[in-house]
């Protein structure tokens, strides 16, 4: 098992994901192309079981010292994270956004949720600073069923977060996130979006703390692979996280597996 602090752990996060997404462009500037490859490599990079030292590393966001929008909670010391990646099988499946981060946490004193987060990834246009495909029906069919879902965007330009709050951080990513109905409600459909963003490798550290998913049964249930009426996300990260304890188990967390075949880096994906 693989050890981090959390400073460690999203430095190398967000290298691996924009590294990902930069090598698609322009020959492969696809939003499926590059979602596969981001996973891929989370994937090889990470493998299926890291550990990642809440209590240190903090002090090495200088000149930040206490970030707001990452905000670990100080009272958890390590987190243990077991993870593995799958995708929808079969050509005829009806498709629920395009990532689904399925959190199974067990937490010190025994108590156990599940929560989800669900990202639909939008590339930049090749020729201006618009993410054309960005469409208003799909978007409010996924707020209907899962409210706290975020866009994912892929830029083939760094995106530079000079000043985050106040917060000088001077970080430069290729892939960032921002709640749906957030970018609904500015009407938006460019690069000023980025404003209101977070780059992905926070985002994905936030999940897995417990923070901006969703916890509601319906939600949990589209990412399970249930509802076929509404669909399933394309891929799905089945993740569980223990907080100062053992990460529940793959076999712990209950979804379709005729539905999903498990991604192998390198070798595309089968069918369990």
């Amino acid at each position: 098992m693989e050890s981090f602090d959390v400073h460690d752990f999203v430095i190398n996060l967000e290298r691996a994901i924009s590294e990902s997404v930069k090598r698609n462009f322009p020959k492969a500037w696809d939003e499926d192309h590059i979602t596969y490859s981001i996973i891929e490599t989370l994937e090889s990079r990470f493998g299926q079981s890291i550990q990642i030292d809440l209590a240190s590393g903090i002090d090495r966001w200088h000149p930040w010292r206490y970030p707001p929008f990452l905000a670990v909670p100080p009272y958890v010391g390590e987190l243990n994270v077991r993870w593995a990646a799958y995708k929808q099988t079969g050509r005829d499946e009806r498709t629920f956004g395009d990532i689904a981060i399925l959190i199974a946490m067990r937490f010190r004193d025994g108590t156990a949720l599940f929560g989800v987060g669900f990202s639909e990834a939008k590339k930049r246009n090749r020729n201006d600073c618009r993410f054309s495909q960005v469409r208003a029906d799909q978007t409010k069919r996924i707020l209907r069923n899962a409210p706290r879902s975020v866009f994912l965007l892929y830029d083939h330009d760094p995106v530079c977060f000079h000043v985050v709050n106040g917060w000088t951080c001077g970080w430069s990513t290729h892939s960032v996130c921002i709640p749906m109905d957030l970018a609904m409600a500015t009407r938006k459909k460019d690069t000023s979006l980025y404003k209101h963003s977070q780059p992905f490798a926070l985002q994905f550290l936030r999940y897995l703390l417990g923070m901006d998913l969703d916890f509601s049964t319906r939600a949990v249930e589209i990412a399970r692979g249930v509802h076929e009426d509404i669909g399933s996300p394309t891929y799905l990260l089945v993740i569980g996280v223990g907080f100062d304890t053992t990460a529940p188990g793959e076999d712990e967390v209950p979804f379709d597996r005729d539905r999903y075949g498990r991604l192998e880096p390198g070798r595309g994906h089968r069918r369990e």
